[in-house]
Parts: C-alpha cells; structure tokens; sequence
C-alpha cells in the first residue's frame, strides 16, 4: 500500500460508500450519506474541500471525513459541479439529522 511508500495518510474515497482515511496506525471508515445522485460533477472536489475545511477547524480524522462525505453528498443532489456546496455551518445542520448508510452498502 502506499503508506509502505512514506506517505503518513491517504484519505480514499471509496463513491457512494463513502471513504477510508488510513493513517500509520489506523484504518478509519466513513460511511456515506444516504442521498440520490443526480449529478455527480465536481463531488470529489467538493469532497476535497470538506475534508481540508474541516481539518482546518480542527476536526480530525473521522470527523473531517464524515464532513467530506457530507460536502460531497450534498453536491451529488444537484445539477452542476458547486450548486450543491453550502456554507460551512449549513453542511454541519444538515449533517445532524441526514440519514447514513451502512458501511458497505452502495444505492446509487
């Protein structure tokens, strides 16, 4: 793997199952939010975006990429590459009540 490479984390997006972050010492599983894909332009970015705001604020591992997972699920609901992107507070309210899936399982 490529942890083997030097590489201190790799954070895997693993679609509508959500995402893995592997650090040297764990291997920490998101699960994806339980939306319906319209369009899933820009979601990596957005996915991207969530995990590095969050980050920034301090969140760690999981909660940065439940976050992303978030960010990106709110994307994939909408036509385009950012119309689904919300303010940071907002992807956090909506996060508290947004179904999950269970880990493993992919509707699409």
């Amino acid at each position: 793997m490529i942890l083997k490479e030097g590489v201190k984390t790799a954070v895997m997006k693993l679609g509508p199952r959500g995402c893995a972050i592997y650090t040297g010492k764990d291997e920490i599983l998101c699960p994806a939010f339980d939306v319906a894909a319209r369009d899933t332009t820009g979601a990596g970015d957005c996915f991207v975006a969530g995990f590095l705001a969050a980050q920034q604020r301090g969140a760690g591992w999981r909660d940065a990429g439940q976050f992303a997972n978030a960010a990106a699920a709110l994307s994939v609901q909408k036509l385009g590459a950012v119309s689904g992107m919300l303010p940071f507070e907002e992807v956090e309210k909506w996060m508290r009540t947004a179904p999950v899936r269970t880990l493993g399982a992919a509707h699409v």
